[in-house]
């Protein structure tokens, strides 16, 4: 069977054979006699294409570039007539290339290319950052088609983008040099493609140099043998090296040859040159300096040339402080960024300004002068030189310092306070001497303060300041007559003036020996008293006037230098008034039974406010008869000012006094009413430190019956006398406390709840209990406040404590027996009492002893 099968195959494959010499040979006719592909020989044929163009420049060929530029080497690819296997794009980068920038590398990604870079014949592991020595660029085709891999028939590019180092110099071999780049595409089936493209790089040559300078200090003051130096920097800013920097201090413009006086900024009218610091070094790259001067001779200024070393000299025969200008001239193959980082001009004051041919001493000056210094750099390269660059430093000359500071306060303390028409208060206006020694110090009360309602009252005691000889007030009188001077000495009051007066000076003098003896830092205070009128009208009907203190220090020296400082502070006065605030509080405030006890607080709240006038008497008054307010805040008795029935007073009889502060320097007087008629019942006299005031009820009823005959339950009123004299007002926000004890009676003191009376709605029997009677606590308790201003006046003011919302205490009246008709009574929160009409059958002693320990009062209710 195998053989069979063997036998029928050899007819086909001599059929296949012939078959495949057909096709070849019609193919042979059909491609003109070129062979077939693979017996094409290498090189032979040109099917590949190559052409190579730079992009993302413009102008000639070669493509012109500067420094930074970035290019793009453009490769078109082609393959014509039939498919390219195994192709190759190789560009070896001339080394011209060397540290230019690869920034970008773009292949059709038709082509499915390989990319290897190549560093001298080596593989890279990634697209390098710039071109080295031998870099190479490798790109390998792989498109697919029948026969293998390679450069499919048309076309297709390749681009590399490249740049231009940014520090690519005139100095480098390469500029204006063309740079030629060449690439190869090559394959087995065709000869080698090349193609190439030029480049050239210009860059022009760019001398320059900066340089910055400053004085170190960057003033003075006349005649101060302090020495300043001038500090110069200089750095280069060419785009190659450098062979000379020229620095010219002043600047050569400013110091031209053949002039008879010094330019108005030359720092040298004012410095002599001191000599080189021993700092100052040659900057890198220079061999020799040469120091021109700018000197005085034959009539003018004129610059003399010195002779190039290795060190800083003048020119032969020329002095330090000759010079008056100077310039220096390095040499040497120098970076394009030398530096010089300090380079110091040692100079000192001279006594005198060079263009001032009467050569007056600088310490006469009354004036400050300002040098505005000009310098300058030039940078040069053989016969090239750049241009000029400069910078300027100030340096301000003064006469002596002088200065003075002051302040104002008010009382001490304050500043823009408020203050009660009427009162005194003191203004304090310090005041030093802070720059050097001067010869007067003046201390001026500006007119427009004093008026006829804000007068002078006096001066303290003077020190004069340091230095200072004598003293003097010059006061300026208000009705315009001629001014009155008054003089003193050391620690002395100086007299005050006849009549009134709108402002004055005191002035403190050196006297005729040293010329400017007060010395830096003398001090004094100018303390006087300022009187105001409790009378004074207000600006548009108000309550408040505005008045502006202003103060004006001075110093001047021997030859009249002065300095001054001005400052204002404002002062309101206002209409005199107490402020003030009262309540009453009780405690407990729950139910209370007949002769249980309460104690109420009586709270007496003085204001913070500034302006208020302290008060130096306070009455605190808590009594049955209700208050209420008239128009002008006075307190008035009115029977209709409230329910007499509802006024705590009706329900409790007064027990004791409680402890009371008193404060220091304060007397009290505690003042009952009875029968309508007010009773002292106690006095306490002032004391130097604060104290606690008590009354207990046995010493409470002693005092009543010694004083009218009167009990406790006579009381309908008490009053707190607090007296603390002009010299010791009470302090704002120093509360007035008084705790009075209060016992519940078992009748009202109106006959509301007397025996079979039915008056009282809340005292109803019913299954729901006995309702308290809510008492008021408030209208009953009046605060008054008494005060006197610094000229006389005494203010006087009332409040009440009429707010009684939510104030109350509840007081339970208790049944009669006419209420109660027999057996248990029963109510909530309270235990079944058994009540017989035996119990008011009893002995008072028994029923006493009884109602001690249980009840309150004949048939009444116990609680549990």
């Amino acid at each position: 069977m195998a053989n069979k099968r063997g036998n029928r195959r050899t007819p086909i494959r001599s059929w296949l054979k012939w078959l495949v010499a057909l096709v070849a040979a019609l193919s042979t006719l059909l491609i003109g006699g070129v062979p077939a592909a693979t017996a094409i020989q290498p090189g032979k044929y040109q099917f590949l294409g190559l052409s190579q163009s730079v992009g993302g420049v413009q102008g000639s060929d070669p493509a012109a570039l500067k420094a930074g530029d970035s290019f793009t080497l453009r490769f078109n690819l082609s393959c014509s007539e039939r498919n390219c296997p195994g192709v190759k794009l190789e560009d070896q980068f001339p080394a011209q290339f060397k540290d230019f920038g690869i920034t970008d590398v773009s292949v059709d990604s038709s082509l499915n290319s390989t990319v290897v870079w190549s560093e001298g014949g080596t593989p890279l592991d990634a697209r390098p950052q710039k071109v080295g020595n031998a870099t190479k660029l490798t790109v390998t085709p792989r498109q697919s088609f029948d026969g293998g891999t390679g450069l499919a028939v048309g076309q297709s590019s390749v681009s590399v983008t490249l740049k231009v180092p940014d520090d690519f110099t005139p100095d480098d071999p390469r500029n204006n040099q063309t740079i030629e780049n060449l690439a190869n595409l090559s394959g087995p089936n065709s000869a080698t493609a090349s193609s190439a493209s030029s480049i050239i790089v210009h860059v022009l040559e760019s001398l320059s140099a900066n340089i910055n300078a400053s004085f170190n200090p960057q003033n003075g003051t006349y005649g101060s043998d302090g020495n300043v130096a001038l500090i110069l920097s200089v750095r280069g800013g060419a785009n190659g090296r450098i062979t000379s920097l020229v620095v010219s201090e002043p600047q050569g413009s400013k110091t031209p040859n053949g002039t008879s006086k010094l330019d108005e900024s030359n720092p040298f009218r004012f410095f002599n040159f001191e000599g080189f610091d021993s700092m100052n070094r040659l900057p890198s790259g220079a061999d020799t300096v040469r120091v021109d001067a700018y000197v005085y001779t034959a009539g003018s200024w004129n610059w003399k040339q010195g002779r190039d070393s290795a060190d800083f000299m003048l020119p032969d025969g020329v002095r330090a402080s000759q010079v008056a200008g100077l310039r220096f001239t390095f040499k040497g193959d120098m970076a394009k960024d030398v530096s010089i980082p300090q380079f110091v001009i040692n100079l000192k004051q001279r006594g005198d300004d060079r263009n001032d041919d009467a050569h007056t001493p600088l310490t006469q000056s009354k004036t400050s002068v300002t040098i505005n210094n000009t310098v300058s750099v030039q940078a040069s390269k053989g016969n090239k030189t750049g241009d000029v660059s400069s910078a300027n430093a100030s340096f301000t000359l003064s006469p002596p310092s002088i200065s003075v500071d002051s302040t104002q306060l008010f009382n001490g303390t304050d500043t823009n306070p408020s203050y009660p028409a009427g009162n005194r208060f003191t203004d304090v206006i310090s005041v030093s001497n802070m720059g050097t020694n001067v010869h007067k110090l003046i201390v001026s009360s500006k007119q427009g303060f004093f008026d006829k309602d804000i007068k002078f009252g006096g001066f303290s005691p003077i020190i004069l300041p340091q230095g200072a000889h004598s003293g003097k007030v010059t006061y300026h009188m208000l009705d315009g007559t001629a001014d009155q001077v008054r003089t003193f000495g050391d620690s002395s009051v100086p007299a005050n003036p006849t009549g009134d007066i709108s402002g004055f000076d005191v002035e403190f003098d050196g006297g005729a020996g040293t010329i400017d003896p007060i010395e830096h830092g003398a001090h004094t205070t100018v303390n006087f008293t300022v009187k105001t009128s409790s009378d004074m009208t207000f600006p548009n009907g108000g309550t408040a006037k505005n008045s502006v203190s202003t103060v004006v220090t001075k110093v001047v020296t021997h030859n009249g230098l002065e300095a001054s400082k001005e400052l204002s502070s404002g002062v309101t006065l206002v209409k005199p008034v107490i402020e003030l605030n009262v309540v009453k509080k009780v405690s407990p405030t729950q139910s209370v039974s007949p002769g249980a006890s309460v104690i109420a607080q009586l709270k007496a709240g003085i204001s913070s406010k500034t302006y208020a006038l302290k008060p130096n008497k306070v009455t605190v008054e808590d009594s049955w008869q209700p208050k209420k307010l008239d128009v002008n805040g006075n307190v008035v008795n009115n029977d209709e000012a409230g329910d007499k029935s509802r006024n705590f007073w009706n329900a409790f009889d007064i027990k004791s006094i409680q402890p009371t502060p008193l404060p220091q320097n304060t007397s009290l007087d505690v003042q009952v009413q009875v029968n309508g008629r007010w009773v002292v019942l106690d006095h306490v006299p002032a004391k130097g430190n604060s104290s606690l005031y008590r009354l207990s009820a046995e010493d409470l009823r002693r005092k009543l019956h010694d004083a009218c005959g009167a009990v406790p339950s006579d009381v309908t009123g008490i009053r707190f006398v607090f007296d603390s004299g002009n010299n010791s007002p009470f302090d704002a926000m120093k509360a007035l406390d008084q705790f009075v004890a209060f016992t519940e009676r078992s009748t009202r003191r109106d006959g509301t709840n007397a025996p079979g009376s039915n008056t009282d709605e809340t005292d109803k029997i019913d299954d729901k209990g006995q309702i308290p009677t809510p008492y008021q606590i408030g209208n009953s308790t009046v605060l008054n406040a008494e005060g006197v201003t610094d000229d006389g006046k005494v203010v006087s003011v009332s409040k009440l404590d009429a707010d009684s919302s939510g104030r109350h205490i509840d007081v339970i009246k208790y049944p009669t027996k006419d209420d109660v008709k027999h057996g248990f009574l029963k109510m909530d929160g309270w235990a079944n009492i058994k009540y017989t009409s035996m119990m008011c059958l009893l002995s008072p002693s028994m029923r006493n002893r009884i109602w001690r320990s249980h009840l309150t009062s004949c048939g009444v209710w116990i609680r549990t």
